[in-house]
């Protein structure tokens, strides 16, 4: 009975050992494959020197990528305060004329500053306003043809 308990022990053992050496194998093989697969189209140059130019190309990439990216945001600040916000409005603020003669004018940066002019027709004379707007309000009074303008204005954009 020893004897059969012996020779079990040795076929199990043989069976992991098989299993084992099998698996090995198919491991080695998928290593091997992937190896071929990286190394390919490399002629007469080590694998180790063609992953050092490699991880130099990478580094100038990077780096030029911060640089692009800090000349954007220095292009994005430097646009805040451009113009980029207009507001237009045509109005009769007198019932003596005719027609939308008169008009509202709302120039606006992307912090909300700028100027609102307002032109006021009369049939003597034209009068022209220009109020300071600074983070989308004013010191002067605004009318409340320019304050609809300014509000417009700035929801715009």
């Amino acid at each position: 009975m020893e004897i059969q308990l012996v020779e079990v022990v040795l076929l199990v053992i043989s069976l992991l050992s098989a299993g084992l050496a099998i698996y090995s194998f198919l491991q080695l093989r998928s290593a091997r494959d992937s190896f071929q697969r990286l190394s390919s189209g490399v002629v007469e140059q080590n694998l180790e020197e063609l992953l050092r130019e490699h991880l130099e190309k990478i580094k100038v990439a990077i780096d030029k990528s911060e640089d692009i990216e800090k000349s954007l945001q220095d292009f994005k600040n430097y646009t805040r305060r451009n113009l980029q916000k207009v507001g237009f409005k045509r109005y009769n603020p007198f019932e003596e004329t005719g027609g939308d003669q008169s008009f509202i004018l709302a120039l606006l940066d992307q912090n909300n500053d700028g100027v609102i002019i307002t032109s006021m027709h009369q049939r003597q004379l034209t009068r022209v306003y220009a109020k300071k707007i600074d983070k989308g309000n004013s010191e002067n009074k605004l009318s409340k043809e320019e304050v609809e303008v300014l509000n417009t204005t700035i929801k715009s954009k």
